[in-house]
């Protein structure tokens, strides 16, 4: 009797550290150092636990901010924080891609100079080589980077000639960097209100290997284009709140294995934003008329492991009172969730990007630049796989819907000549200290 209570003790034991080993961590903190204002771009989990995240640095008092990159344990603890201090300015960490096994690629934006760069980084922040990109004497700035089944990496973003205005381009990598090719779909212009993502940029290879998919804004509306594998146009639409004036660009597209596609798109209104689900078809073509929307100020759209997909953003509203938000929808676009994580938005820009992954838990991971008081802060939220937060979270109201329509624009793709020089510089060890607001759940 007594070997058969202690193996029901075992038994129970061994359920309780299960069940303990699938419970998902959360936590919300606030990463700070008195001489720096950290905004992070973009983030990613790393295979053995724990998070990267870049952004820009702003160096206190000064007129400049360096690109950076803070690796997270897998409860919010700093384990090492790097800056790239290339050139004096304004500087920045765009996006970050996994290379290879203990190797990251970084999109760089050099504002200050206007020119992109990718830097390739290791495991443990160390810069490797950069290589920078020049065309000709006009800015070329580089918002976000996807990599190719062909090894090399595809990057959209957007340049200004002095003759025709702002133009969305796409620039073709192969693996070591080298330009294959570069397209201008001309006429496009950045938003000239709330321009936290700035000119508001997504490219997405096709599942069937036979070009990309890139959205941005074409004039004040939503813009998505196919590239075929060499750059030419295969088809481009626009998209728009039907019967009102408003500002739209693309956040992602989503496409699906089969059947209908998902251009998520942002329309700006008067005091606010509003995601715009927007069906497609393979040709671009709107299927329904009508979208639903949220209260949520979008940013940033991705897909989710169960063919669904969520939208990270926050509320412009209400000064002072403004909140980290995220909102869950299934495969067929029907909202699940949609959640606020209390935060004091920080006004260096107007709205500063949210930027949200999926974790390998199921759950999410969300950054943004807030406020602590007064003091500028990094603020990241991780949440479990319901969107719900140890120390509490706030439901969005639900969606209201908005009518949409589709137009063709008149066809332009342009070549422009490339040359890379190369970039070098030394990574910089600076100390981040993190602060608890929400205990960790474990």
């Amino acid at each position: 009797m007594r070997s058969f209570h202690r193996l029901v003790l075992l038994i129970a034991c061994a359920f309780v550290l299960v069940q303990a080993a699938a419970a998902q961590v959360t936590f919300s903190r606030n990463y700070d150092r008195p001489d720096r204002e950290y905004s992070p771009r973009d983030q990613l989990e790393l295979p053995g636990g724990g998070y990267l995240i870049c952004g820009d640095a702003y160096v206190t008092g000064t007129q400049r901010s360096r690109p950076y990159l803070m690796r997270l344990d897998a409860a919010g603890g700093v384990q090492w924080c790097k800056e790239y201090p290339f050139f004096d300015g304004f500087h920045r960490a765009e996006a970050i891609l996994p290379f290879a096994p203990n190797l990251y690629v970084l999109l760089g934006d050099f504002y200050g100079v206007q020119k992109p760069a990718l830097m390739a980084v290791d495991g443990s922040g160390n810069l490797l080589i950069a290589a920078g990109y020049l065309q000709g004497p006009d800015p070329l700035t580089m918002e976000d980077f996807t990599r190719t089944s062909d090894g090399g990496f595809l990057l959209v973003g957007s340049t200004f000639h002095a003759a025709t205005g702002q133009d969305l381009v796409v620039l073709k990598l192969g693996p070591f960097g080298q330009v294959l090719w570069y397209r201008e779909l001309a006429g496009s212009i950045a938003y000239p209100l709330f321009g936290a993502d700035d000119f508001g940029v997504t490219a997405v290879e096709a599942a069937d290997g036979s070009g990309y998919f890139v959205g941005g804004s074409l004039e004040s509306d939503a813009f998505l284009a196919k590239l075929d594998l060499g750059g030419d146009v295969v088809f481009q639409r626009t998209y728009k709140l039907a019967g009102a004036f408003r500002f739209e660009r693309a956040l992602a597209f989503l496409e699906r294995p089969a059947g209908s596609s998902y251009l998520i798109a942002v329309a700006d209104l008067s005091n606010d934003r509003f995601p715009l689900i927007l069906e497609v078809d393979a040709g671009g073509n709107l299927l329904n008329t009508t979208v639903d929307s949220l209260p949520l100020s979008a940013t940033k759209a991705i897909p989710t492991a169960d063919g669904g997909f969520a939208i990270a953003g926050s509320s412009l509203i209400t000064p002072g009172a403004q909140g980290l938000r995220l909102a869950k929808y299934d495969a067929n676009a029907s909202l699940q969730w949609a959640r606020q994580y209390d935060v004091n938005l920080t006004f260096a820009t107007i709205n500063p990007p949210a930027n949200v992954i999926q974790t390998a838990d199921g759950g999410f991971l969300l950054s943004v630049a807030a406020l602590s008081g007064i003091d500028p802060v990094q603020r990241v939220v991780k949440v479990d796989a319901n969107g719900m937060l140890g120390c509490g979270s706030t439901a969005l109201s639900g969606p209201f819907t908005f009518p949409v329509e589709a137009s063709v624009p008149a066809p332009a793709a342009v070549t422009a000549p490339f040359f890379t020089p190369f970039l070098g510089a030394a990574a910089t060890d600076v100390l981040a200290a993190a602060s608890e607001d929400c205990p960790a759940l474990d």
